[in-house]
């Protein structure tokens, strides 16, 4: 006897809809604090700076619409890219120690996110597509990498917000010391930041004068001008965007290192070092 098998074939099957993953909600995440950290630290003035960062955006953007393996990998890579470059390229990892830079420490928290989120989730985001695999976001919650993230992206946003409260107050505290009763300077000097170096890097003072000396911020990040006379060390804090004004004698003729202490090894001489330092020459 013979047994007859029957295979049925179910034609023009409607696929599942997939919907949202976590791996594609934590790459879009991604995209906005990479923008949130570029208005943290440029505002509405944007430069070619930000221009790294502009084509894991789009692909972000395109990945809302459309979930396809190689984007979500393209866009995790390239929303890399400016957190990279600033972090490490630019030397600016060590401000992620200063929480008083305000809102360049914000910035550095936002870029420090997106690094964390949307690389790993697109790299899994790439081959949970490849497989047909992926947490839905009603399952993020669930899944220990997923709850990690998101506590550790809520921890570096409240490190942030924190960073912003702390450059406020140091701001307005430097705004407002400085005050001097019938103390008449003899003469003044001025020296200005901008783009992390002094200038001028030699400036000139006569001893035995009392001397205004005059800081200028035109940075968005912290700084301090900071020297040492026999070996007692002085120190101005410097926010970004602002004018500090201290008075000071100096009493013998010579030459005084002044540095910055974020920006340099925080030491008055260092052989080979050219980083943000200058010399107050007393004559």
């Amino acid at each position: 006897m013979t047994q007859a098998v029957y295979t049925e074939v179910t034609k023009n099957a409607t696929p599942t809809k997939r919907g949202w993953t976590m791996n594609r909600m934590f790459v879009v995440l991604g995209a906005g604090t990479l923008i949130t950290a570029i208005l943290f630290e440029f505002g509405l003035k944007i430069g070619p700076e930000i221009l790294p960062g502009v084509p894991g955006v789009v692909f972000a953007i395109v990945l809302v619409f459309a979930d396809a393996a190689w984007i979500y990998l393209a866009a995790g890579i390239l929303l890399s890219v400016l957190p990279l470059m600033v972090l490490f390229l630019f030397g600016a990892l060590e401000g992620i120690a200063d929480p008083t830079q305000g809102r360049s420490f914000a910035a550095l928290m936002m870029l420090v996110i997106t690094l964390l989120v949307a690389l790993p989730a697109g790299v899994r985001g790439f081959l949970d597509r490849r497989h047909g695999a992926g947490l839905h976001v009603s399952e993020t919650l669930q899944s220990k990498w997923g709850a990690i993230t998101i506590g550790l992206a809520l921890v570096l946003v409240g490190a942030g917000v924190a960073g912003v409260a702390a450059g406020q107050i140091t701001k307005e505290k430097a705004a407002s010391g400085g005050g001097y009763d019938n103390i008449v300077a003899a003469s003044t000097a001025a020296v200005t930041i901008k783009d992390f170096a002094f200038g001028p890097t030699d400036v000139s003072v006569k001893s035995g004068e009392i001397v205004e000396v005059t800081v200028v911020n035109e940075d968005t990040a912290f700084h301090t001008f900071t020297y040492e006379i026999a070996g007692k060390s002085f120190s101005h804090d410097v926010p970004a965007g602002t004018t500090v004004n201290f008075l000071a004698q100096f009493d013998a003729a010579g030459s005084i290192p002044f540095w910055c202490i974020p920006h340099s090894n925080g030491t008055p001489v260092a052989e080979g070092d050219d980083e943000m330092r200058g010399t107050l020459t007393v004559s």
